[in-house]
């Protein structure tokens, strides 16, 4: 392993040490799922996890942060919460992630509470997460988020790096976000909305598509793709593609699907 592995170990147990547990906010993607690997092999069973479900995420994130936790042995919670009842949320405003962040803090502030004293609260946040792009950083500046990645000054690459360097599988997952993003600001979601995207998207894997997000409330649908997807989709044909969507959503596109390489 490389010096710089070794930096960043000594760097993460210099900033963790003088707290007594920890509590990891787990999303299921690559960021978090690393800090989370790092921290228990640093502290143990001084380590807890959480992850937060709802329709804004998808099933497989939550299977993905299951499967991880359970494979390091990890205690894990994971908590249903309802971001769909608050305006903000529902309606996608501007304001959308900031106020489903504060949602699932506060919850992890009261379990940190309960898990004991000096317990700190983690997320995998790093250098790419700019609070001028991502206005949903407030609230982790807000609920005393401490990120890692972002104190050692580690971005995505260096993350993706780090985890191809010691073999994990995980090391090129693609990145995702939460389901509200395939929709514009303003449009009012609803959890039949998000399930059928959810359904759409899935069997757009199943087709062989990796990096992707689809739109279905734009005119018409768009389907963003990277370049690699591009050119499975071409292969694969509009119509395959097409047919997908509408199997899953039970929209009926007369317009059919744009794409677009992202």
């Amino acid at each position: 392993m490389s010096g710089g592995y070794h930096f960043f170990r000594a760097k993460l147990k210099d900033l963790l040490e003088s707290y007594k547990f920890f509590l990891v906010l787990l999303s299921g993607g690559l960021d978090s799922c690393l800090l989370l690997k790092e921290v228990y092999s640093l502290f143990g069973d001084r380590v807890h996890t959480v992850t937060f479900a709802s329709p804004l995420q998808t099933k497989k994130h939550i299977l993905d942060a299951k499967t991880w936790a359970e494979g390091l042995n990890v205690r894990h919670l994971i908590i249903d919460y309802s971001p769909l009842k608050t305006d903000g949320i529902c309606n996608n405003s501007l304001r959308r992630c900031y106020l489903c962040k504060s949602l699932m803090f506060y919850i992890a502030r009261g379990l940190a509470d309960k898990i004991g004293k000096d317990t700190i609260l983690i997320d995998g946040s790093h250098l790419g997460d700019d609070p001028l792009l991502r206005p949903g950083m407030k609230a982790n500046k807000e609920f005393c988020i401490f990120s890692p990645w972002m104190e050692i000054g580690l971005g995505k690459i260096e993350i993706r790096d780090m985890a191809r360097d010691l073999g994990l599988s995980i090391w090129d997952k693609p990145l995702d976000s939460c389901l509200a993003t395939r929709f514009p600001f303003g449009y009012r979601l609803s959890e039949n909305d998000l399930n059928n995207l959810e359904s759409a998207e899935s069997a757009l894997r199943g087709l062989g598509l990796m990096d992707f997000r689809f739109r279905p409330a734009d005119s018409p649908p768009l389907l963003l793709l990277s370049a690699a997807d591009h050119s499975i989709a071409l292969d694969l044909g509009m119509d395959k593609i097409r047919e997908t969507i509408v199997k899953e959503t039970g929209c009926k596109m007369d317009d059919g699907v744009s794409f677009k390489i992202k």
